[in-house]
């Protein structure tokens, strides 16, 4: 037996959950939680693993549900050696867009250069990164500090959004990466190559990042509910993706620490 991952597409959402892989042929695995709740509206599965340092994919189809058993047929296998800032997980939030034309790129590039240079001045970082480097600052006062400093920050972020003349459309985060963002929107706000402006805040348990960037639209899927943009980032602060890849690596071991507790 060896552990992997479930993921699980909805109409407006994807989730990702830990489980254990009973049996590659045929695929059976078990998982701990409420397997009706996670099932419920599933449209899509797939089983992802490590083998031998390449990330295996396999799109599956549920057969059975046996007790915390779940029985599938392999519809797809893919393996890819993954790079560390495609290491992606769930995020769930608001994220601000706006699709731009080609002619405005080296416009948008100057309004985020300006941006993340105005949020990497201000005080909220600047106490975030003295915080970081004080390894051995465990006291009360630094956890004050520390809840100032995100609550600085997300005031600053809706004041900022409040000024903006953006026309920015507000659409949510699926999940995330290094390289690019998930997300579900209700209605169509564009098409494949199309490019976009980004603009989001993220919690990272104790501090509140707050990102701009530009991507590119990479696919679009419609669902019964909306549509689903997979995103590739094409302009990002070098700070900020190594952010996104540290978080999300983060995030990943405490959700694996946490499933091997249960």
């Amino acid at each position: 037996m060896s552990s992997g991952k479930l993921k699980v597409d909805y109409d407006d959402d994807i989730r990702r959950v830990f489980v254990i892989i009973e049996s590659y042929n045929p695929m059976v695995v078990k998982y701990n939680g409420d397997i009706n709740e996670l099932i419920d509206g599933a449209i899509k599965f797939q089983i992802q693993y490590y083998d031998e340092g390449m990330l295996v994919k396999k799109n599956v189809k549920i057969v059975k549900v046996e007790g915390n058993l779940m029985h599938f047929n392999v519809i797809e296998m893919v393996t890819e050696d993954i790079k560390r800032k495609e290491f992606r997980v769930d995020y769930k939030g608001p994220i601000y867009l706006k699709k731009i034309s080609k002619d405005e790129i080296n416009k948008y590039k100057t309004i985020i250069d300006e941006e993340m240079g105005e949020y990497k001045n201000s005080i909220v970082y600047k106490v975030r990164d003295f915080i970081k480097s004080a390894d051995e600052i465990r006291s009360i006062i630094s956890q004050f500090l520390i809840e100032i400093n995100t609550k600085l920050d997300k005031i600053l972020f809706s004041i900022d959004e409040k000024k903006n003349k953006l026309d920015l459309i507000t659409a949510k985060s699926l999940d995330i990466s290094g390289g690019g963002v998930c997300i579900f929107c209700f209605d169509k706000i564009a098409d494949e190559s199309s490019i976009l402006y980004i603009k989001f805040g993220l919690e990272d348990y104790q501090y509140y990042q707050i990102f701009s960037a530009l991507g590119e639209v990479v696919s679009v899927k419609e669902t019964k509910m909306g549509y689903k943009y997979g995103i590739k980032y094409i302009y990002i602060d070098r700070d900020s993706r190594e952010f996104l890849i540290k978080y999300a690596i983060e995030k990943e071991r405490l959700l694996a620490r946490t499933f091997k507790l249960l």
